[in-house]
């Protein structure tokens, strides 16, 4: 039987009553085995499989009375209610329509990634949630693997979890306390991680990341690092936001280094730390402002404690920059100082520079760009040394660009000149000028076929193939500069200008495929090579070839590679290669980076599905060089239902093992802790 009513009385007229107590509100449509409406006092009764439906919302339970007075409703017996917010489910609640709030015992509630419990529940706004002696888990199960537990929780679905004085449980097992306990639902780090390990140069280590989070504008994390060698680490990794001043992170770390050495057995003092901040702020829509700050306590520190930061950049730079957009161009202010006396570094204090950007003259087909610097420089030698150079240097550079069309053919001269004074060269000989002048020509044009044969070849299907060609011929002259670079101080690129006369040739492939509603370029090639003209010495030849190749014929199957190849010596230059094949239940990356006398080094990554539950990883980095292994890493990975648990060893370049075990929850699955450490973390 349905019965349909309106809260409130809307829309349907009920002979009982009259007109003007009849408010306008939308239907509730009550379907269950017997319903009956007491028209004295406005409460419809329902039993027996019902079904609830009043806007978004729907109600299912075995027993309900609503009084459409109140918009109340009383529900027992299997209660669930699906909304936007989620699905509620409870044992008895009592349901407001209107206000959408509800007092619920034995609740629970799911909104992915969470799931919800409380023995008892009051909704007081559509997001919002007060739990009593509950918990949430990511878990779906009835009894969850794990739980967060506390007497109160405010649950705000879809967007965060807030408690304090909370306790973890594996199982029923309490594992762990956190006094506050905060996490959003799009924050795939988890609260706490800990890391144990052991490595020859640390013994036992314990690392661990305590993250807090107040709202987008505050957040971070705090860490609290035990190595049995050195002693005790301890840092934050603050990140902020301000309603007018921008935004930045901030990384402190410290530790009293007990044995007082580097893991290269370097003296280092026991004091070990680093400050790093970065900021941006837009202090207006044309100005921008960039601060960047890292002081080290040695230079050993972030290749010993943060490894992976160290990789990325050896040598960050510290500085202050404001840059303000002139719509054609820029206008920017650098300071720039050394604050690490261990390294050499060129200080702007300051530098101007105005950039105009290429734009054409009038209507024509003349197109002009500069660039203008002013600077006063320093360049400091790595303590100890004291042998710094200092100069002012005023640079001016002009260029201009004519491009145009013939038939088929993209036809594109410049010209350019550069004027750069020095207050001083090597010697102390004051008012250097340099004169530098350029000029250059690219010709080029786009040729195309296309090919409507079906390919069907190992696999790979296309209905159409077109094949791009843009062939570029691109000649090069810079005279030969009045001032030699031989005889200036070596600040930056603008002083290691010298003379150079080439031709390029290039010849760039793309295969363009189709097969329904799928377009990929299935292959790319583009070699090139340098001319040179009268190089002294040595006369006109060839002298360097390029290409970059990337041939991709399926999803699963990849392959790229970048060469330079020294013509001069007949040897290959710089070479990276990268292919990635994926097939059933496994997955193979390979690479290699090779830079002629310096190193060839292999990577690989494999992994592999054993079964449901297990998963092999491995990874390697071996340079043929030297030939050993810089890294080996091998790890099982164990499914646990809403737990992902890896167990690994890493093998170093001197052969020492660190093990390791991790558990990770799925929903969030990133290690709070970066793997920068003395552990590197697993490659995937």
């Amino acid at each position: 039987m349905r019965f349909l009513v309106f809260l409130l009385f809307s829309l349907l007229t009920i002979s009982l009553f009259s007109q003007d107590k009849i408010p306008s509100q939308l239907p509730v449509i009550v379907d269950a085995q017997t319903v009956s409406y007491d028209p004295d006092k406005g409460v419809i009764r329902a039993k027996g499989k019902v079904r609830i439906t009043y806007k978004e919302i729907k109600v299912f339970c075995e027993e309900a009375e609503v009084d459409t007075n109140t918009s109340i409703g009383k529900l027992k017996g299997g209660v669930r209610i699906e909304h936007k917010e989620g699905t509620i489910y409870g044992e008895n609640i009592v349901y407001n329509f209107g206000e959408k709030t509800a007092e619920i015992t034995n609740f629970r509630l799911s909104k992915e990634p969470f799931y919800a419990y409380g023995e008892s529940a009051e909704k007081v706004s559509e997001e919002e949630y007060h739990l009593n002696r509950g918990y949430v888990t990511t878990c779906d199960l009835p009894e969850p693997h794990y739980r967060f537990s506390a007497k109160k929780i405010l649950f705000y679905p879809g967007r965060k979890v807030v408690a304090k004085n909370v306790v973890l449980k594996v199982g029923k097992i309490p594992i762990f306390y956190i006094p506050y306990y905060l996490q959003p639902a799009k924050d795939k780090l988890p609260r706490v991680s800990l890391v144990p390990g052991k490595d020859k140069d640390m013994g036992f280590y314990m690392l661990s990341a305590w993250r807090y989070y107040f709202n987008e504008a505050f957040k971070g994390r705090f860490h609290l690092d035990y190595y049995q060698n050195k002693g005790l680490g301890r840092g934050i990794t603050h990140k902020y936001t301000t309603d007018n001043f921008g935004e930045g992170i901030l990384k402190l770390y410290y530790i009293d280094d007990r044995d007082k050495v580097s893991f290269e057995g370097l003296p280092t003092g026991s004091d070990r730390y680093k400050v790093q901040l970065r900021h941006t702020w837009k202090i207006s829509p044309r100005l921008n402002s960039i601060l960047e700050f890292h002081k080290f306590s040695d230079i050993d520190f972030m290749k010993d404690y943060f490894y992976r930061e160290y990789e990325r950049d050896s040598k960050p730079l510290s500085y202050l920059l404001f840059n303000y957009s002139l719509g054609g161009g820029s206008f920017s202010l650098l300071t720039q100082k050394r604050v690490n006396r261990f390294w050499s570094q060129s200080e702007y204090l300051p530098r101007l520079r105005l950039d105009i950007f290429r734009a054409p003259l009038a209507k024509s087909k003349f197109y002009f760009e500069s660039d203008y610097s002013l600077a006063n420089l320093t360049y400091k030698e790595a303590s100890p040394s004291a042998e710094d150079s200092d100069a002012i240097r005023a640079d001016f550079y002009n260029r201009l660009t004519y491009q145009d069309r013939i038939a088929w053919l993209r036809f594109t001269p410049y010209v350019a000149l550069r004027e750069t004074y020095y207050s001083k060269n090597i010697w102390g000989e004051e008012n250097i000028l340099r004169t530098v002048f350029y000029g250059g020509v690219e010709l080029s044009t786009k040729l195309y076929k296309q090919f409507n044969s079906p390919l069907n070849f190992l696999g790979v299907r296309a209905e159409k193939i077109r094949h791009i060609i843009t062939p570029l011929i691109k000649y090069t002259y810079i005279h030969r500069p009045t001032t030699s670079s031989d005889h200036l101080m070596n600040f930056d690129s603008i002083d290691e200008i010298e003379g150079e006369n080439k031709i390029s040739f290039s010849l760039e492939n793309r295969l363009q495929a189709r097969y329904k509603e799928k377009v990929w370029d299935l292959l790319y090639f583009s070699p090139s090579v340098d001319y040179l003209f009268n190089q002294e010495g040595r006369g006109s030849h060839f002298y360097e070839l390029n290409y970059d190749l990337e041939f991709k014929p399926f999803d699963n199957f990849y392959f790229e590679q970048e060469l330079k190849y020294d013509l001069d010596k007949s040897q290959v230059k710089e070479a990276d290669s990268d292919f990635v094949l994926q097939f059933l239940l496994s997955k193979l990356s390979l690479g290699h980076r090779y830079v002629q006398g310096e190193s060839s080094q292999i990577t690989y990554s494999f992994n592999y599905k054993l079964s449901r539950q297990w998963q092999f990883f491995s990874y390697g980095r071996y340079e043929s060089k030297t030939g050993e292994w810089e890294e080996q890493q091998y790890y099982l990975r164990r499914d646990l239902h809403c737990w992902w648990a890896d167990i690994g060893v890493d093998v170093d370049r001197d052969q020492a093992l660190t093990f390791w075990v991790i558990f990770r929850i799925k929903a969030f699955p990133k290690i709070g802790i970066s793997f920068q450490q003395s552990y590197h973390g697993p490659k995937e």
